[in-house]
């Protein structure tokens, strides 16, 4: 199994499955995971409270057929890819996907409510979602993913065991924690390492990450709600090549500016922070080839150094 393509899925999927769950799909009665779990719900009944916090997926297991037909099958102990699954008691959740050196971003994030006693989501990109074992430390599932390649019928079934974490509240986190304070980002903060995707008409043309923290780039945020992208000249000079404004909505950071589009926060400490955001270039050379018009996903990694 490849696990990143249940990373890039994982946040769809939990979608489904808290449907699924709290909607009153059943257990299949056992614990398919790494062992441990405890057999199945029982016919509990779930409240958003036992999902509330962070959990890590440790352990998996994947069957995978082709038109009905076994192809692969397999498991895996993937505690060191330290992924996670964080819900948050406000109705948010998010999936985080490891960078290593203590950083997560965010692939995915959704909310939920209680309707009739049952949890609401949308989205319905996975199959058959249900729990198989619910603890206070330990949450293990069982899911379905299908797609179709010519006349060939894809369909990978996957257990998940997860360890919780953080029993209380959950963090890294965006701004689904709705914690943040305008002192927490006001400051000069220095890009370390970055992550770019080029799109054009909505197609990837480039894709990488690298280590920037030569390159001496910053962001600074005022206390007056303004902020700016200073790049570096060399010299201990640098010039402004963009700016805006920010301010707290609900204890959410929200970005305004003509350069820089969707931004937000992914995870914010006293040193560090993590930023998505997309620039659109209107001339750029990409792999030797020239485009116009191009869209750029920047994930940055900044550390603070004021």
């Amino acid at each position: 199994m490849q696990r990143n393509v249940l990373k890039s899925m994982a946040p769809l999927f939990f979608i489904c499955l808290c449907a699924c769950l709290f909607a009153g799909c059943g257990s299949d009665g056992g614990d398919d995971g790494d062992g441990g779990g405890d057999g199945g719900n029982g016919g509990t009944e779930y409240k958003i409270g036992d999902l509330v916090g962070t959990w890590e997926i440790v352990h998996t297991k994947y069957t995978r057929r082709e038109n009905g037909r076994v192809v692969d099958s397999g498991s895996a102990d993937v505690s060191g890819e330290h992924n996670r699954f964080v819900f948050y008691s406000n109705g948010r959740f998010e999936f985080l996907e490891y960078d290593g050196g203590g950083i997560w971003h965010q692939d995915g994030r959704g909310t939920f409510y209680m309707r009739n006693g049952n949890v609401v989501f949308e989205g319905d990109d996975f199959e058959d979602a249900s729990i198989l074992s619910l603890s206070a430390s330990r949450l293990v599932v069982k899911y379905k993913v299908t797609e179709e390649k010519g006349n060939v019928f894809i369909e990978t079934e996957y257990t998940d065991t997860m360890e919780r974490i953080d029993e209380n509240s959950p963090k890294p986190g965006d701004e689904g924690s709705g914690a943040y304070t305008k002192s927490d980002l006001v400051g000069t903060w220095e890009i370390v390492h970055s992550q770019y995707v080029y799109k054009k008409d909505g197609s990837v043309i480039d894709a990488g990450s690298m280590d920037v923290s030569g390159e001496h780039n910053r962001f600074v945020f005022y206390s007056d709600g303004r902020f700016e992208f200073l790049e570096y000249d060399g010299d201990s000079r640098w010039h402004e090549d963009g700016k805006g404004t920010f301010y707290l909505r609900d204890g959410n950071f929200v970005f305004e500016g003509s350069y820089f589009h969707d931004a937000r926060i992914l995870s914010l400490s006293k040193t560090r922070l993590v930023a998505r955001y997309t620039v659109v270039e209107k001339t750029a050379v990409i792999a030797g080839r020239e485009y116009t018009d191009v869209e750029c996903e920047m994930t940055e990694t900044m550390e603070r150094i004021n």
